[in-house]
Order: C-alpha cells, then sequence, then structure tokens
C-alpha cells in the first residue's frame, strides 16, 4: 500500500512539473533567415566562378551548373525536418534546436547546419531523395 502512494505520489510530481501541452513550442527545422542567406551567398559565388578553381569546387561540390538565380531558399518544415535528419544522421547526442538552412539548387538540396569538422562547419550536399552527395566546410 505504501508502495502504491509513492507511486502515484511520484507519478504526479512528474506530471505536475513538465510543461502543458499547449505551452510547448513547436521544433523549428527551418534556419534563421541570416543563417540561409550566407550558406546562399557562398553556393552563389561557387556557381558564378568562371575560374578554373571555381569549376572544380563546383565539380567536387556535385553541384549542377546552373544560373545563380537558380539558387532558391527553402522554408518549408517538412523540407527542412527531412533536411535535418538527414544532415544529422551519424551524429551523436540530441538534435540541435537551431534547425537548417535549406537552398535548392537546381536538382540538389543544399544543407547547412552545426556539424562540424574543427573550426568548420560544414555543408552538406544532396539529391532530392537526400542522398548525400558531397561536403564543403565553411
Amino acid at each position: 500500500m505504501l508502495i502504491q502512494r509513492w507511486t502515484l505520489a511520484v507519478a504526479v510530481v512528474l506530471a505536475l512539473s513538465g510543461k502543458p501541452a499547449s505551452a510547448q513550442t513547436p521544433i523549428r527545422w527551418c534556419a534563421s533567415a541570416a543563417m540561409a542567406d550566407g550558406m546562399i551567398g557562398f553556393l552563389r559565388a561557387t556557381l558564378a566562378a568562371t575560374d578554373s578553381a571555381g569549376v572544380s569546387s563546383r565539380h567536387e561540390y556535385e553541384l549542377p551548373d546552373i544560373s545563380v538565380d537558380s539558387v532558391q531558399s527553402v522554408s518549408d518544415e517538412r523540407v527542412c525536418e527531412r533536411a535535418a535528419r538527414a544532415y544529422y544522421r551519424y551524429r551523436l547526442g540530441p538534435m540541435p534546436t537551431n534547425g537548417v538552412a535549406v537552398a535548392r539548387v537546381g536538382n540538389r538540396y543544399a544543407v547547412y547546419g552545426n556539424r562540424r569538422a574543427g573550426e568548420w562547419t560544414i555543408l552538406a550536399i544532396y539529391t532530392l531523395r537526400f542522398e548525400e552527395l558531397a561536403n564543403a566546410t565553411l
């Protein structure tokens, strides 16, 4: 009888200590506009480059040969969620809460978040089915 009361008391305390469902904020999968703007600037500069280094970078990053104006920021939360899950697929720990920046580059998605390689952050290039093709460090 004492164990049942103790269990009930613990359950009540746990239930009251959490936020009510209506007060919980939904997860934002898409990152801030500032983060997306930085990534889009990098992508547009890479696509606009006409020298041999720029052409080499475009091939290395698996970017299609399209016009600079074809880079479009993505703000659809469903696409950002799929992008975040692909981007952080092999990362240990909880999913970061500040979302990922996603851009559509022709038949590719470019995704930028908080994955790190030392002092650099990683920009990942995916197919439209979120199969990883290449990485760039920014």
